[in-house]
């Protein structure tokens, strides 16, 4: 996981999928961050969220935290919290 790319489409994804493979279960997510490497412009693949009439209802809770993160400003959401 890299800042860069919180909130992203593979993010709501993966845990779209999860949460819909394990109803009435806990489930937990483990991300290991990494520095922010590769080209300028990968990630921030977040334009779904402007378009919530076709992607929430695969996941509203999971939609709503990633949006509520990506329009704060937290992309660098991750690295805030570990200190």
């Amino acid at each position: 996981m890299q800042d860069r790319y919180v909130g992203d489409i593979g993010d709501y994804v993966k845990l779209a999928i999860l949460r819909a493979l394990s109803p009435g279960k806990r489930l937990g997510v483990a991300w290991w961050l990494f520095p922010d490497s590769g080209p300028v412009g990968d990630g921030r693949h977040t334009s779904y969220l402007q378009a919530p009439s076709i992607w929430r209802h695969l996941d509203p809770l999971a939609f709503d935290a990633l949006h509520s993160i990506v329009v704060s400003g937290g992309l660098q959401f991750w690295s805030q919290k570990r200190g």
